[in-house]
């Protein structure tokens, strides 16, 4: 578990680069199962993103691999992009608009974000880390090909790098872990298939 000023080392410690993004971080919850999606944010490398008008978007094609899906909205953006057919029941991001996301986040300081304050660009994108999920070194690379990829979209935008770990101000353990396993399996047609189970949450005692 996480203090505040321990996410700020580290992203400090990270020295992401690009002048276009901003750092944040998630409020407290109401239920656990929200820290377990998240948690899972960090590493499941999918495209979150919102339009000028705060408006959920989502790729339209049928890659399911983000350097894939990259290449497609490179060639053609406005027609590999369209509305998100999904619930906010669903598993993962649960975000429709904007608004929804900034309300849920604070700066690394704790203090809210004002959706007017963003910088008026054409896309938002929300860019997942954690200290658990991988080396520095990963993460900068990680992040660095994020943002040469996006670039090559010809859009303006505003990355929000957004923390995921677990951390004390919500109630958990200092110093204390939740198990993470990932098994991989096969499918019948030979695919592979990420199965993660997540330990207990070891939150303080009341």
């Amino acid at each position: 578990m996480q203090t505040s000023q321990e996410i700020q080392k580290a992203t400090e410690m990270l020295n992401f680069s690009s002048a276009k993004g901003l750092d944040l971080m998630y409020i407290k919850q109401e239920k656990d199962s929200i820290y377990y999606h998240i948690m899972l944010t960090s590493l499941d490398g999918d495209l979150y993103f919102f339009d000028a008008d705060g408006n959920r978007k989502c790729y339209a094609g049928a890659e399911s691999c983000v350097a894939y899906q990259f290449i497609e909205l490179k060639d053609d953006f406005k027609k590999q992009v369209h509305e998100c057919g999904f619930s906010e029941a669903d598993f993962g991001f649960k975000f429709t608009h904007l608004s929804d996301f900034i309300n849920e986040t604070t700066d690394l300081q704790g203090e809210k974000i004002e959706l007017d304050n963003l910088p008026q660009t054409d896309y938002y994108f929300v860019y997942h880390w954690s200290k658990f999920a991988g080396r520095n070194k990963t993460k900068r690379e990680d992040f660095e090909w994020t943002v040469e990829k996006i670039d090559e979209l010809g859009i303006s935008y505003t990355i929000l790098r957004v923390n995921t770990n677990l951390r004390t101000d919500w109630g958990f353990k200092k110093g204390k872990k939740t198990s993470l396993r990932m098994k991989i399996k096969k499918d019948d047609d030979g695919d592979r298939l990420a199965e993660i189970e997540l330990g207990k949450l070891p939150k303080k005692s009341l």
